[in-house]
């Protein structure tokens, strides 16, 4: 409500148009009640209705002869806000819990990879202590090699070493299989590596506890964080330390190990008595499976590749196997027996008929792909596969007769 000259109280809508009005007709001059820096503009017409104030009115009051402020419109009120439907609401929710489970996936995927990038670190650090042992202890010299096989227990010693180890081209020294097998079954007579002879040392033989120490690895120790985790006093007197769980620090026994040893690829076609150079090979595994079924054997039953790098193949038959894994090839060659190992790619299944072509009511086999060294697509390779090796650690060297190896 607002006043007029008379003091007779109009609505806002009724006393802009009014006052206007008393103006045109001369009744209200300039001066009185409008503001000379603001004058009221009209058109040219005043019958024409329209009534037209300076944009910048609006911030500008006026007085009358009453000294009653006056303006010429009613304060500006903001629009309200228009609120959030529950449509947008639920859309909102939907597009935030599919951020929140992609993060929640990313935990465990970051946990996997943590585990396997700690696999990978022990493994090469197992490796390279399993390297040094064989120098140090002089595994390479053929004379403390045994053959569980034979009820003698003959260390081959000269041309013993020859007929037993080297007449069949290749062979493993594993000497912790051999006791655990013994340590089972009461026998020594363990069974071969796939194709492979597998030795062990005279000075070993069935002690598992020697065994053991030799061939696990022992720095992965076992520790327990103290119950106090506090930050030290400022003297450093009562420092929170990690103890060794139930007294001195004791391995895990995860890793263990075991050697392959092989004709170097230059001299796999002489004869034995020429040989100098072999492939050593250590090989890694974890939480190792020293039962039968901890090893597997499957025929090469096609090469889609021409061998180079490993390249893919079929084998006859299903095999469990993991992807990461290592498999070794074994092959004949001037009729003895070479092998290789291989960092697997890839794992698929194939339904094959006789013929070897896909069909889909065919036997299912698996097919692999395979990263190492190359293979010759000709000849007739055995894949032979044990649980859980993380690392092979490959080198070149020549046996131990020649003081090579030890300098």
């Amino acid at each position: 409500m607002n006043r007029t000259a008379n003091n007779e109280y109009l609505p806002q809508r009724e006393y802009l148009p009014q006052r206007t009005q008393r103006y045109a007709e001369g009744k209200e001059e300039r001066g009185n009640g409008y503001s000379p820096c603001c004058p009221l503009l009209l058109p040219n017409s005043a019958s024409s209705g329209v009534n037209f104030f300076p944009f910048f009115a609006r911030s500008l009051p006026l007085r009358n002869s009453a000294s009653s402020v006056v303006n010429f419109f009613p304060p500006h009120r903001p629009r309200a806000r228009r609120g959030v439907s529950l449509l947008e609401v639920l859309i909102s929710m939907f597009v935030l819990s599919i951020g929140l489970l992609g993060v929640a996936a990313l935990i465990p995927m970051g946990r996997f990879a943590v585990v396997e990038a700690g696999k990978a670190d022990r493994s090469g650090a197992c490796g390279h202590a399993a390297m040094r042992e064989i120098k140090v202890r002089r595994m390479l010299d053929p004379y403390p090699w045994a053959d569980p096989t034979k009820p003698q227990w003959v260390l081959a010693d000269g041309t013993n070493a020859v007929d037993a180890a080297f007449s069949a081209g290749s062979f493993a020294i594993d000497p912790l299989y051999i006791a655990r097998h013994f340590r089972e079954n009461g026998n020594a007579s363990a069974p071969s590596l796939g194709p492979l002879p597998r030795l062990t040392l005279g000075s070993v033989r069935t002690n598992l506890e020697l065994a053991e120490s030799i061939f696990l690895w022992h720095d992965e120790l076992e520790f327990a964080l103290p119950q106090n985790i506090d930050p030290p006093p400022p003297d450093d007197s009562d420092r929170p330390r990690a103890v060794p769980l139930g007294g001195p620090p004791e391995a895990q026994g995860n890793y263990s190990w075991l050697v392959t040893v092989t004709p170097a690829a230059a001299e796999a076609n002489l004869p034995v008595a020429e040989r100098t150079l072999y492939s050593v090979s250590v090989v890694v595994c974890f939480k190792r499976d020293f039962s039968t079924a901890g090893e597997r054997t499957a025929g090469v039953a096609d090469f889609y590749g021409g061998g180079w790098g490993g390249g893919s193949m079929r084998l006859d038959s299903v095999i469990e196997v993991k992807r990461n894994e290592w498999i070794m090839l074994c092959g004949e060659v001037s009729g003895r027996t070479v092998c290789k190992w291989y960092r697997v790619v890839s794992v698929g299944d194939l339904l094959v008929n006789t013929q070897g072509s896909p069909d889909p009511k065919g036997t299912p086999t698996t097919v692999l792909s395979l990263a190492g060294p190359d293979w010759d697509p000709n000849l007739a390779a055995i894949a032979v596969v044990i649980d859980h090796v993380v690392g092979v650690y490959a080198t070149t060297a020549e046996l131990d007769s020649s003081l090579l190896w030890n300098k």
